[in-house]
């Protein structure tokens, strides 16, 4: 099961890596790695992270970082910083008592029908309709 794993997780690297538009392998192997730091960023923090805050953090400029994350995972920062959030909010839907507006507190959703909103136009259903 490890060597599984691990077999799928180089394989995928490979790919990543070649979806950077640069002309040298070790470009693109330096790239991937500072876009793999500005994605666990994204998914280890509880707060929002602002671009120049991730871009610096990755020790790219913000546009690079924008046009290079997208290549590479198909999406902006932001918007997979809204779908991370999206799921921890699912997932605190289905395992935990808390109600609707703890959850889009916790995910720092000042108001509670801000939350509904954007989680009905991510999964197309309201937080209440994920409990039952």
């Amino acid at each position: 099961d490890l060597v599984v794993r691990l077999v799928a997780a180089a394989q995928g690297h490979r790919r990543l890596i070649a979806q950077i538009p640069a002309v040298k392998a070790s470009t693109r192997k330096l790239l991937v790695g500072r876009l793999q730091r500005a994605r666990e960023l994204i998914e280890e923090s509880d707060e929002e992270l602002s671009l120049d805050a991730l871009a610096r953090e990755s020790a790219l400029s913000k546009f690079h970082l924008l046009r290079l994350f997208k290549a590479a995972f198909g999406c902006t920062p932001s918007a997979y910083a809204g779908a991370r959030r999206m799921a921890r909010a699912r997932g605190l839907l289905r395992a935990s008592s808390m109600s609707v507006a703890e959850i889009g507190r916790a995910l720092g959703y000042e108001r509670a029908p801000a939350f509904v909103r954007a989680f009905r136009r991510h999964f197309g259903v309201t937080p209440s309709a994920i409990r039952v």
